[in-house]
C-alpha cells in the first residue's frame, strides 16, 4: 500500500491584500502592497467596466517554490472578478497589458485554495485509492479533486522547441467528495476507482483546517 496525507488550511478572503484599490497602467506593475500570502492559493482580479479587452500577467511562486506566471484575461463591457487558474504562494509582480485601462482594480484573494497535486500509481490494477477527508479546526467545504493530465514538471532539455513551462492541470471534482461541508467529528470516505494522474485537495471555502489521507491498494515495498 501506499498512503499520502495532505492538509490545507486558508485563513478568510481579502480582496485587496495584494494590491489596494488602483487604476492599472498598461505595461506599468500595480504597486503591491507587499502583503504575504498565508498558503498557496488562488489569486484574485476585482476590475471596472473597461472599453476594451485588458490582460493582468501574474508572476510568482507556487508552493513547492517554482516559478510560475498567469495571464488573467478581462472582457471588456462590464465590471467583475477573475481568479487564476493557478495557486500562488508568492506574487512578485502583476502586469497590467492591452491599452489604457480606465477603471480601478484590486488584486486579493478569494475563498479557494488547493493542496499540491499527489501521483498515484497507474500501473497496479485495478486502480483504487480510498480517501479520507477530516475536519481539524473551524468549518469548512472542500473537494477532493483529480486530474488526466500530467502534473510533473518537464525534465530540463536544452534543445528549441521543448516548453519548461510548468503544467497546469485540468482538474475535476470526485462524484461524493464535491463540496463536502465538514464537522468536527464526522469524516467523509470515498473510494476513486478511476485511473487519473494526480489528486489533490481543495478548499472552495471556510477557513479550517482540513486533513486528506490516501490510500492506494496493490502497492508493495
Amino acid at each position: 500500500m501506499s498512503d499520502q496525507t495532505l492538509t490545507k488550511q486558508l485563513i478568510a478572503a481579502n480582496a485587496a491584500l495584494l494590491a489596494a484599490s488602483q487604476t492599472p497602467v498598461s505595461g506599468t506593475p500595480l504597486t503591491l502592497t507587499g502583503t504575504a500570502l498565508d498558503t498557496a492559493r488562488r489569486i484574485l482580479l476585482t476590475f471596472g467596466n473597461e472599453v476594451g479587452n485588458r490582460t493582468l500577467l501574474l508572476t510568482g511562486t507556487n508552493g513547492s517554490g517554482t516559478a510560475i506566471t498567469e495571464t488573467l484575461a478581462i472582457a471588456s463591457g462590464g465590471s467583475g472578478t477573475i481568479a487564476s487558474l493557478q495557486d500562488f504562494a508568492t506574487l512578485s509582480s502583476a502586469l497590467p497589458l492591452g491599452g489604457g485601462w480606465s477603471a480601478a482594480a484590486t488584486l486579493g484573494t478569494n475563498t479557494t485554495g488547493s493542496s499540491v497535486w499527489w501521483l498515484p500509481d497507474n500501473f497496479i490494477p485495478p486502480f483504487e485509492v480510498a480517501a479520507g477527508l477530516e475536519l481539524l479546526s473551524g468549518a469548512a467545504t472542500v473537494s477532493v479533486e483529480c486530474t488526466d493530465d500530467g502534473i510533473l514538471m518537464p525534465l530540463p532539455i536544452y534543445q528549441t522547441g521543448y516548453s519548461q513551462a510548468v503544467p497546469i492541470p485540468v482538474p475535476f471534482s470526485w462524484p461524493g467528495l464535491t463540496n463536502a461541508a465538514l464537522t468536527i467529528g464526522s469524516p467523509t470516505t470515498g473510494l476513486i476507482n478511476r485511473v487519473c494522474r494526480g489528486i489533490r485537495l481543495t478548499i472552495n471555502s471556510g477557513t479550517g483546517q482540513v486533513r486528506l489521507r490516501l490510500r492506494q491498494a496493490g502497492i508493495t515495498y
